[in-house]
């Protein structure tokens, strides 16, 4: 007897939020938080593994007063005149109480079970996918879903600089998740406002920043940030990938594979042109190799003088 095999997918929801991760350094990154008490931090296990990323200090709610405190894709500062908002215990109060709100009565949570294939640990991904409800009519509880991209970047209100979750959909509207509630827009009008400085990702010396649910600070010294500009590239890359379309990324991974089998000089041309077209801190990723970062493209455009302008 033959059986035709079968799957099925399981909707956990949860939200994102702001947290720390203590790695060689602090890492201001993204927590997924799911109403079956599952917590990514870059790991991924169960509530009780949350706890214990904790206890090690893994997760962070504090960063000391003269340290560095990174934001993947977004830059890099020096912090003073930090006020924290919680301490170890009351951060696991408060991330429970998440959990609580989506669950109240903490049913089918999950219990984490190492998974092995040929001896070798397989880790399961923990980033959520983010997304708006759409409700097909009043008080439907299973309303269709419009994917979008997460980033982050900084609202400038009264001077002040708040970090906020900015995610863009794939019908080019757009969410802001600030302080103060969610604010919804066009992809237009985002870029507009972000244009009037209404958003950035440079932060001056003496900057007042705020990270909603962790804490408050005040910059020392900005070692690097991304530019606006090239973050707004890259919301269009993502909104490009979204709707199905070949990213500027994909185009020029195409035309440097071109090259290899033809390298004639109007390719290498072309090939400039596209890779220059990339969202600069984008410009290692193309060839979708973490250890490459790109050298072959680079070595193909620049040459070795490429590196030794990197070093001075």
């Amino acid at each position: 007897m033959a059986f035709s095999p079968i799957y099925r997918a399981t909707i956990v929801k949860g939200i994102s939020l702001s947290g720390i991760i203590k790695n060689g350094g602090y890492h201001l990154t993204t927590f997924d938080v799911y109403e079956n008490g599952r917590v990514s931090d870059w790991n991924f296990e169960d509530f009780n593994g949350f706890l214990k990323d904790v206890k090690k200090e893994w997760v962070v709610c504090s960063v000391p007063d003269g340290q560095e405190l990174s934001c993947f894709n977004l830059g890099a500062w020096i912090i003073k005149d930090a006020t924290w908002y919680y301490t170890p215990d009351t951060y696991i109060v408060f991330i429970k109480s998440l959990i609580t709100q989506m669950n109240p009565n903490w049913i089918n949570i999950h219990t984490y079970q190492e998974r092995q294939v040929n001896g070798i640990r397989i880790d399961e991904s923990g980033e959520g996918t983010h997304y708006r409800p759409i409700p097909r009519y009043k008080g439907d509880i299973f309303s269709d879903r419009l994917n979008g991209a997460p980033f982050r970047l900084f609202q400038v209100k009264e001077g002040i600089y708040y970090l906020v979750f900015v995610v863009l959909y794939k019908d080019s509207s757009l969410s802001v998740f600030a302080f103060d509630g969610e604010q919804q827009m066009t992809f237009d009008d985002f870029k507009a406002a972000a244009e009037r400085g209404e958003y950035q990702t440079s932060l001056a010396p003496n900057t007042q920043v705020v990270i909603e649910h962790l804490g408050e600070f005040v910059i020392e010294q900005e070692e690097y940030s991304n530019d606006l500009h090239d973050v707004i590239g890259e919301m269009e890359e993502e909104y490009r990938e979204l709707n199905g379309e070949k990213t500027l990324s994909d185009q020029c991974k195409e035309l440097f594979e071109t090259y290899e089998t033809e390298p004639t000089e109007a390719l290498k041309e072309q090939l400039k042109v596209a890779y220059e077209s990339v969202p600069e801190h984008l410009r290692m990723y193309i060839l979708r190799d973490q250890d490459s970062k790109d050298y072959p493209i680079i070595e193909v455009l620049y040459g070795e003088k490429y590196w030794e302008n990197e070093e001075e």
